[in-house]
């Protein structure tokens, strides 16, 4: 059994030949490669922060938290929805479904509708977006 190295030497010129067919072939497919300086990136994810300072943990769910969270799952493509009520801080996670790719539009929808009663909620909160 010989060593893999012995035979290396013993058939350079094969190993030599190998071995700048490789680089000839990886060089041309790095420059065949399709590449875009800004590719586009498709974020399926948003979080929406709301802030009302002073309330208390279980109002902002009953009052901020809960509300949205049903009008946001009323949409067809939203797969998943996750809250937290802290005091004074509503914060929710919203993924959509792969197959949608308008994403845009769909994240303006979500969060351009008015989505909170008219009455019974907190008339000083502060919604953020950070997507």
């Amino acid at each position: 059994m010989m060593n893999l190295s012995l035979i290396g030497f013993r058939y350079a010129r094969v190993v030599f030949a190998v071995v700048i067919t490789l680089m000839i072939a990886g060089a041309v497919s790095y420059f065949k490669l399709p590449a875009n300086e800004d590719p586009t990136v498709l974020i399926r994810q948003a979080l929406i922060i709301t802030k009302n300072p002073g309330l208390p943990a279980d109002k902002v769910e009953l009052l901020i938290s809960k509300p949205l969270e049903l009008a946001i799952r009323k949409r067809p493509e939203v797969e998943k929805i996750k809250s937290t009520s802290e005091s004074g801080q509503s914060t929710i996670v919203v993924e959509l479904y792969d197959k949608h790719f308008q994403l845009e539009q769909i994240w303006d929808d979500i969060y351009s509708r008015p989505t909170l009663p008219r009455q019974g909620y907190p008339k000083n909160y502060l919604v953020g977006r950070a997507a």
